[in-house]
């Protein structure tokens, strides 16, 4: 009979066990804030960081370059993409004077030219006195070939340097497959 007893006991405590585990389930799945388990996508006529980003760039590299071409104008007027061009230029936020370089040919219509882009860029709040024009692109814009043909020789000294011995050398023409130099039993060239 105690052995009734005690399988009665464990009976109970399983389901006072089970129903103790359920409450703590059931307890602990409550949220008291809605969790979103996907990603947030801005609405598309909100600005996004990458758009920010790329408008500061291009902003950027419009007032560093500070050039207006011929097709920033049609005929003596700016048209939209020279518009576009100094508003890129303004929004930088670079300081006054504002530079204006003209890579535009040199004819009768440069002068009215000159005009349109002044008159623009007063309409846009900079003062007449503050806008300085040169002829031609911008020469702070660009960089002479003649340096980085200088460092090309010293890379190609330090590749075959520390380079394969095995392999014919870009230095060396005459030891190209089919070359004919000292290698392939011809004569090397002499210097």
């Amino acid at each position: 009979m105690s052995h009734a007893i005690s399988l009665e006991t464990i009976a109970r405590q399983s389901v006072a066990l089970r129903i103790l585990i359920l409450l703590f389930l059931l307890a602990g799945c409550q949220q008291q804030t809605p969790v979103n388990h996907s990603e947030d996508f801005a609405a598309d006529d909100q600005p996004k960081a990458i758009d920010r980003l790329m408008d500061a760039q291009a902003a950027r590299g419009a007032a560093v370059d500070a050039t207006l071409y011929a097709d920033h104008f049609d005929g003596s007027q700016l048209n939209s993409l020279g518009t576009a061009k100094l508003d890129l230029m303004l929004k930088d936020g670079g300081s006054l004077p504002i530079s204006v370089w003209m890579a535009v040919p040199e004819d009768d219509k440069m002068q009215m030219r000159r005009l349109a882009v002044a008159a623009y860029l007063k309409e846009k709040g900079v003062p007449l006195d503050q806008i300085r024009f040169a002829a031609g692109p911008n020469p702070d814009t660009g960089s002479p070939a003649a340096k980085g043909l200088k460092d090309l020789d010293k890379l190609e000294s330090d590749s075959t340097d520390s380079g394969n011995s095995s392999s014919p050398s870009s230095a060396d023409p005459s030891a190209m497959a089919g070359g004919g130099g000292a290698a392939a039993g011809g004569q090397s060239p002499s210097h």
